[in-house]
């Protein structure tokens, strides 16, 4: 079931992601939030000529969705091309004060991306009875996508309280993106793991299997990735940037001296 708005604003972690490869994949997409807890994206089929709409639109509001795509925890994890099919396929979708952008009970149909304006998340329990506030967006928020990744029924009314711009991604869109950039993150992985010195004598299946459970991490500039010293409990790739690597050595102050 789709999780109560507060609660998801800063859920998420990134799409799980195979060579062209025969055996289906896993249950269709793994949109991992953490590393135990899994949302699965309900059955869609791509086809392999499909492409998503295009919307025009001009490059000041190209680069400003860009940028919420790269705050939103869903979209981020999405490689660069991914994610420029994203800002293609969007739509301005404008909504005036006191009206409804989703309302609980009705079928999922857009993700929506807000640009400007405000509007907040209602909920009525039981559905019919007065409807209370639980949260709002601003500009940059996102809402929508746990029904449509679960094929459910909107569990929340949107409202604007504004007049509000919204840039939304139809549900067979959005659906088959995650699906498509799942696919080919994982044929990437597969491929790149033929290339790791200590992995690349694995067969294929034994390959597939470890880029179905990897999980992509961002690191930061200083960050510290693992210290020497402490358990290890994770095994790390490096598929983009440079690392630097430090080890303490213990020295004989006694013959430093003596020299």
């Amino acid at each position: 079931m789709e999780e109560e708005p507060e609660e998801h604003l800063d859920d998420y972690g990134g799409v799980s992601e195979e060579e062209d490869y025969e055996e289906p994949p896993p249950p269709p997409v793994n949109m991992r939030r953490g590393r135990r807890d899994t949302v699965y994206l309900a059955a869609t089929k791509v086809e392999d000529d499909w492409r998503p709409p295009e919307f025009p639109k001009t490059d000041e509001e190209r680069d400003r969705i860009h940028k919420y795509i790269e705050k939103t925890a869903l979209l981020s994890y999405l490689d660069p091309s991914s994610k420029d099919l994203v800002v293609t396929a969007v739509e301005k979708l404008e909504f005036d004060d006191g009206q409804d952008i989703i309302s609980q009970g009705d079928e999922a149909d857009y993700y929506y991306i807000l640009d400007s304006g405000k509007a907040d998340v209602l909920i009525a329990k039981p559905l019919g009875s007065d409807p209370v506030k639980v949260n709002e967006y601003g500009p940059g928020g996102s809402f929508g996508e746990l029904a449509l990744l679960h094929g459910d029924k909107r569990i929340a009314t949107i409202r604007a309280t504004e007049h509000c711009v919204t840039w939304a991604l139809q549900r067979d869109t959005f659906r088959k993106l995650m699906m498509q950039s799942g696919k080919q993150a994982l044929n990437e992985r597969v491929q790149f793991l033929s290339k790791v010195n200590i992995l690349k004598e694995l067969d294929h299946y034994e390959k597939f299997k470890i880029a179905e459970a990897m999980q992509m991490r961002k690191v930061e500039d200083d960050e510290v990735i693992v210290k020497e010293g402490e358990p290890g409990s994770e095994f790390f790739i490096i598929q983009s940037g440079e690392c630097h690597v430090y080890k303490q050595v213990l020295v004989d102050v006694t013959q430093c001296l003596l020299k």
